[in-house]
């Protein structure tokens, strides 16, 4: 009887795996034909993935670094400690400064003591609401020296904020990194951050309405004092960057 029972078994499971290839064999049709399809290449669409590859070139090893921070800073909602900090000038020896501040304006820690720009947290710590909501805060700075970036994140006792952990860096600083700083543009809808070789094409590219652009595109071209340029946007804390590279048709 135990025979029959294992024999009867044995047949059940083989029509098991039969049923089971047949579904696998249908399934993988349905997939190939639907979902993971053979690539077809468009041949007219060759300059446009050029001109991409050669952004990513330029700007990845900018932006990297950048998002790395970013996430580092967004991460900490509790006062820095000495290991925290040593931490953030060790994996990011390209910032300015660090700063410790109560919501008041009141500086609990500085790192260095001084700089060559003047410290300028009041915009960042106005608005409140993004260090409120635990996101990372965003601010440009314009000064006879450069600009300089400010990313800011709340520190908090319970849920209640207490103050800001502030980074600053100067983007010259990051900004050579790059395969090739002088073909790369850096900029805000309000202020160029990095010029490259286009420092007389550059303030043009701000009349360009891109407030209203943003709305709609993440890239795209745009021609401006006689040049075609590739752009493309990432967010920068609760703030909008943009990096452009020249086009040259062939």
């Amino acid at each position: 009887m135990r025979r029959i029972f294992t024999f009867a078994g044995m047949l059940l499971m083989a029509c098991c795996v039969l049923q089971a290839c047949s579904l696998w064999d249908k399934t993988h049709k349905v997939y190939k034909k639907y979902v993971n399809t053979d690539p077809q290449v468009d041949l007219e669409k060759v300059d446009f993935d050029k001109r991409e590859e050669r952004m990513a070139s330029l700007f990845s090893p900018v932006d990297t670094p950048l998002n790395s921070l970013t996430k580092y800073l967004g991460a900490k909602d509790s006062f820095p400690g000495d290991r925290w900090l040593e931490g953030l000038f060790q994996n990011y020896y390209w910032i300015s400064g660090a700063v410790v501040s109560r919501m008041s304006g009141e500086i609990l820690h500085r790192q260095p003591e001084t700089g060559l720009k003047p410290l300028n947290l009041g915009p960042l710590l106005e608005n409140s609401e993004p260090l409120q909501g635990r996101r990372v805060a965003v601010f440009f700075d314009e000064t006879p020296l450069g600009p300089e970036v400010y990313l800011g994140t709340g520190f908090f006792h319970e849920n209640d904020l207490l103050g800001a952990i502030v980074v600053h860096f100067d983007v010259r600083n990051l900004i050579r990194f790059s395969s090739d700083p002088d073909s790369i543009l850096v900029f805000t809808p309000s202020l160029v951050l990095w010029a490259g070789k286009y420092e007389n094409v550059a303030p043009s590219l701000l009349d360009e309405p891109w407030e209203d652009i943003l709305k709609q595109e993440v890239d795209g071209e745009i021609e401006t004092g006689g040049r075609t340029f590739f752009w493309m946007t990432r967010y920068l804390g609760d703030k909008r960057i943009i990096y452009a590279t020249e086009v040259f048709r062939d």
